[in-house]
C-alpha cells in the first residue's frame, strides 16, 4: 500500500486492503461480536501519513474509506446499521490513533494563502480536509472548534464544504451554528446550496428523515430544481442508516417524492426509483416495507413509463431469487 513505485497500484492495494478491513468488521457486528480494527490496515495508514508529505494527492485517496455503496455491491446481505457503525467506528478509530500526525499535517497544508487552483494547491487542500474528517471524528470538541473556524475564516468553497460535511454527522451547537453560517452566507447562491442541502441529507446524526421534509420547505428550496431535488432526496436515498431506517418512514417520503415528481419529471422520478434497487439484499422486514412502496408506486394511475419500467423491474427481483 505505502512502498509500490505505480501509484494505482498502490491505491488499489489500498483500497482493497481497506474494503477486507471493512467486510470483517460488518460480519463481525452482524455474529455479535467485538468490532476490532484490522492491525494490518491500521499500519498501512500509518505508514501513508508517514509518507504524505512525498504525493498529498495520492495519501489523501489512499486515506478516504469506500462509499456505503461500493460495499454494499460487495455484500450478499445488506445491514445499514453495521455499515454505519463501521464506517463510525473506523473513522474513530484512526483518527484516534493517528490524532497527532493528522493534526500535524493539517497544521502544515492549511495555509491562510490567497486562493489557487494548481495540482498542488488542490492536492492540499485535500489531504488537509482527510486529516480533518478523521479529526473531527474523534469526538473531541477542540476538533469541531477547528472545523468551525475552517468553515468561517475559509476563502474557497472546499474547504467550507469540507469543514460543512464533517461537523454535519456531529450532534451539537457547533454543529447547528456551522449550518446557520454555511446557510446565511450562500442562501442566494443556487449552486452552493445544493451542497448545503446535500450534506445535511448525508448526516448521520438522529432525526434526519423528518429535517428532510422540513428542508423541502425552505425558502431556499425549489421543488421545481431537479438539481435540488437530486441534492436533497438524492442524498438522502444513499444514507443508508436513516433511508433504511426500520420504521420506514425514508421509504414512505422517497416513494411520496416519486408520486409526486412522476407528474412533473418522469425521468428523475425513475432516476429516484433506482434507491430501491437493492431491496432484495435486506431483511424481511425492511423488504416487506419496500415492497408495500413499491406496490403503491406501481399501482398509481397514469404512472409514466419511465417509472413503471424502473419499478417492474425492482419487483421483478423477487421472482428471480
Amino acid at each position: 500500500m505505502a512502498n509500490d513505485s505505480d501509484a494505482y497500484v498502490r491505491w488499489d492495494s489500498g483500497f482493497q486492503l481497506v474494503l477486507r478491513a471493512m467486510k470483517k468488521m460488518i460480519l463481525e457486528h452482524l455474529q455479535h461480536k467485538t468490532l476490532k480494527v484490522d492491525s494490518s490496515l491500521l499500519e498501512a495508514l500509518g505508514e501513508v501519513l508517514g509518507r504524505a508529505d512525498q504525493d498529498p494527492a495520492l495519501a489523501a485517496e489512499l486515506l478516504t474509506l469506500p462509499e456505503d455503496s461500493v460495499l454494499e455491491n460487495q455484500l450478499e446481505f445488506i445491514d445499514p446499521q453495521s455499515l454505519a457503525l463501521v464506517r463510525e467506528e473506523l473513522e474513530k478509530a484512526i483518527g484516534i490513533k493517528f490524532e497527532k500526525k493528522l493534526f500535524d499535517l493539517y497544521k502544515r497544508y492549511n495555509h491562510d494563502e490567497p486562493y489557487i487552483y494548481t495540482p498542488k494547491a488542490v492536492a492540499a487542500r485535500s489531504l488537509k480536509n482527510v486529516c480533518l474528517g478523521y479529526l473531527v471524528a474523534t469526538g473531541h470538541d477542540t476538533y469541531n472548534q477547528l472545523a468551525t473556524a475552517q468553515l468561517t475564516k475559509s476563502n474557497n468553497m472546499t474547504d467550507q464544504r469540507a469543514a460543512l460535511q464533517a461537523l454535519t454527522h456531529a450532534m451539537g451547537p457547533l454543529r447547528d451554528q456551522a449550518l446557520k453560517i454555511f446557510y446565511k452566507q450562500w442562501k442566494d447562491n443556487t449552486l452552493v446550496m445544493n451542497k448545503y442541502f446535500q450534506a445535511q441529507a448525508s448526516s448521520r446524526s438522529h432525526g434526519v428523515t423528518s429535517f428532510i421534509q422540513s428542508l423541502a420547505a425552505d425558502p431556499a428550496f425549489d421543488m421545481d430544481n431537479p438539481n435540488r431535488i437530486k441534492s436533497l432526496f438524492g442524498a438522502f436515498v444513499k444514507n443508508g442508516v436513516h433511508f433504511h431506517n426500520k420504521d420506514g418512514a425514508g421509504y414512505r417520503l422517497i416513494a411520496d417524492q416519486i408520486l409526486r415528481l412522476d407528474e412533473k419529471n418522469p425521468m428523475l422520478a425513475a432516476s429516484l426509483s433506482g434507491g430501491f434497487a437493492s431491496w432484495m439484499k435486506h431483511d424481511d422486514h425492511r423488504r416487506m416495507l419496500m415492497k408495500n412502496e413499491l406496490s403503491r408506486i406501481l399501482a398509481k394511475p397514469g404512472l409514466s413509463k419511465n417509472v413503471t419500467e424502473v419499478i417492474s423491474k425492482t419487483l421483478a427481483m423477487e421472482q428471480a431469487m
